[in-house]
């Protein structure tokens, strides 16, 4: 990138010198004389218009010395008796005053029989060749400017004023031959680009060096990083665009860190939820091998019980492989939902035998499109999470709303416990696979820890919204109020 950044400075350095030189060799004179004919034509117009202010001779005598010097272009001024009113030379070189009054009369019909003024260039040799007849005329006005040649414009315009009678204004412009001043500026461009190149080397450097030193940093941090070193740091002070990707990168090794911890909180949950029922399941079938004429009938329901908790924590790992992998789909038809919560629940209801209570309050009956059985498994595992962290009267409330929002209406589902609560800093990590508000291991009595991750994941396939209510927002500070919700497609 260094070598890159140099390779662009300096032709970029070579490119603005070439560009130079090319406008000095093939435009520098055409640009010389249109600045120079338009200083004349400048001239002639702001003379005009003070002249039609003025009428003494002395102020017209004035007013011409003044623009000749201000504009660098001989001025002379006659009125209609071709009686001067005014002439000054600001250069060696002028034609317009080794004229006579016979000039001045040429000048005089020939702006005439143009419309009141008209322009011609001439070839000037050096002064002392300059003669009193009257210099070749070029046909397209283009001259070739040598050493010993000059180039001169001629600019005359007849000023009628009311009242006043006729003036004739005449200006003369002498371009000065430009092969000496194109040597000069030829030899100052030379020195400009060798100054050029000298800065574009260290003006090189000096980028190469602020832009690519945290470039480096950041790649070796990056490479600490590979290696699962998570705490690595990369430097955000510097310029916007590397600070913005330290920024990222710093979140990436935190996300990381994050990923690694849960990794491990993985294994020691995943193990020791394996590793409690297959305990159980040894032990109990040790003891119907040592006694194998008790009535074993207790001991194969606890192995039973255990083989089928190891069996749903199987599964539940499974699920959240297949939704994170993106392989799950969806069957989604029309259904019935308000029917299908009150079956769910009643299902629960059941399986506990009264000894949680699971109340459903509706307002009306409504049908949605999506997957049945995958939305039941949603609510399953937040009655069941709700079971888990309820409070001493373990009591938990299903809750069925409709809701218009722009135009279009909704269906709410809400679970709520009475329990502890979730923190507000807690509510958007719960969601997260194998996340535990308390880190000190408890075994599920209900489940494998994965649900929430698992209703997550459905409700995403669905678009639908969801989320969690805060204790802090619950009344009285207790308990929290899981819900989603879903567009309805008609209600009863």
């Amino acid at each position: 990138m260094r070598s890159r950044l140099f390779g662009v400075m300096l032709a970029f350095t070579l490119l603005v010198f070439a560009l130079l030189m090319f406008i000095m060799v093939f435009f520098f004179e055409d640009i010389y004389k249109a600045v120079k004919f338009n200083n004349l034509n400048r001239a002639m117009n702001t003379l005009t218009e003070s002249i039609g202010e003025v009428s003494h001779r002395n102020e017209l005598a004035r007013l011409v010395d003044e623009y000749a010097v201000k504009y660098d272009t001989c001025v002379s001024l006659w009125d209609g008796n071709f009686k001067s009113n005014g002439s000054t030379c600001v250069n060696g070189a002028c034609r317009l005053h080794t004229y006579s009054l016979i000039g001045a009369a040429h000048f005089y019909e020939q702006a005439k029989n143009n419309g009141g003024e008209f322009i011609q260039g001439y070839g000037i040799k050096q002064k002392d060749d300059i003669s009193n007849e009257k210099p070749p005329i070029f046909d397209d006005g283009d001259f070739e400017t040598t050493d010993n040649v000059y180039e001169s414009i001629i600019y005359a315009r007849i000023i009628r004023q009311q009242g006043r009678g006729e003036y004739l204004l005449v200006l003369n412009a002498v371009i000065t031959p430009l092969n000496s001043v194109k040597t000069m500026l030829t030899v100052i461009f030379a020195i400009v680009g060798v100054t050029m190149l000298i800065f574009a080397v260290i003006l090189s450097v000096a980028l190469s060096s602020y832009m690519l030193e945290p470039i480096y940093g950041m790649s070796m941090e990056a490479k600490r990083l590979a290696k699962g070193n998570y705490n690595v740091h990369f430097d955000e002070n510097s310029y916007s665009e590397i600070s913005s990707l330290a920024k990222t990168l710093n979140y990436a090794a935190q996300e990381l860190k994050s990923v690694e911890e849960i990794r491990r909180e993985l294994m020691a949950n995943v193990s020791h939820d394996l590793r409690t029922p297959l305990t159980l399941i040894s032990g109990y079938a040790e003891m119907m091998r040592d006694f194998p004429n008790d009535d074993h009938g207790d001991n194969l329901q606890v192995i039973i019980d255990e083989a089928g908790r190891m069996i749903m924590l199987v599964n539940d790992m499974a699920d959240v492989t297949k939704y994170d992998a993106g392989v799950q789909k969806l069957a989604a038809t029309e259904y019935d939902l308000t029917t299908s919560v009150k079956d769910t629940v009643h299902r629960i209801s059941a399986l506990h035998k009264g000894e949680y209570d699971i109340e459903f309050k509706q307002d009306c009956d409504v049908t949605v499109y999506g997957d049945e059985l995958k939305l039941s498994q949603v609510l399953h595992n937040l009655i069941n999470n709700a079971i888990t962290h309820t409070g001493a009267d373990k009591r938990v409330t299903v809750t069925q709303t409709v809701e218009e929002k722009s135009k279009k209406k909704y269906v709410e589902i809400s679970v709520t416990d009475s329990g502890d609560g979730i923190p507000r800093d807690k509510v958007d990590t719960i969601w997260s696979r194998y996340y535990k508000i308390d880190k000190t291991y408890k075994r599920a009595h209900n489940g494998s820890g994965l649900g929430l991750s698992i209703v997550r994941s459905i409700l995403e396939l669905h678009g639908a919204e969801y989320g969690v209510v805060p204790k802090e927002e619950m009344p009285e500070g207790r308990g929290c109020r899981f819900w989603f919700r879903m567009q309805i497609v008609r209600k009863k």
